[in-house]
């Protein structure tokens, strides 16, 4: 799958990738007002404002940054969810951004913050 963006978490360095197809066929048609923000999301994950565990998937995180968006979403948070695996053929961590949002509320029940510690 082409790759549309990457970031780099700056926690360690691993690079967080994101595909067109799921920013296209997910992110941006479910979410609208994320529609053209790839570098709101990028910042996001290079800059957060916090991280947390998303205890349902282990494999997953939850980045939050103060939202930057066009007027009527330009409060509030981003919320991207990282989902992190080791390459098969790299052997290295990987990460993939599975969804990026807007949101009024911060971490969902359970999340535990894990950045900054």
């Amino acid at each position: 799958m082409p790759v549309l963006f990457r970031a780099i978490d700056a926690r360690d360095g691993t690079e967080v990738t994101c595909d067109k197809r799921n920013w296209e066929r997910h992110i941006a048609f479910e979410h609208p007002e994320m529609a053209g923000q790839m570098e709101a999301v990028r910042r996001t994950i290079e800059e957060p404002m916090s991280i947390y565990q998303i205890p349902a998937h282990l494999q997953r995180q939850a980045f939050f940054r103060p939202s930057d968006l066009p007027p009527h979403f330009n409060h509030g948070f981003i919320r991207v969810i990282v989902e992190y695996n080791i390459g098969r053929i790299s052997r290295r961590k990987e990460g993939s951004v599975v969804t990026a949002f807007h949101t009024l509320s911060g971490p969902k029940r359970g999340e535990v913050m894990i950045w900054p510690t």
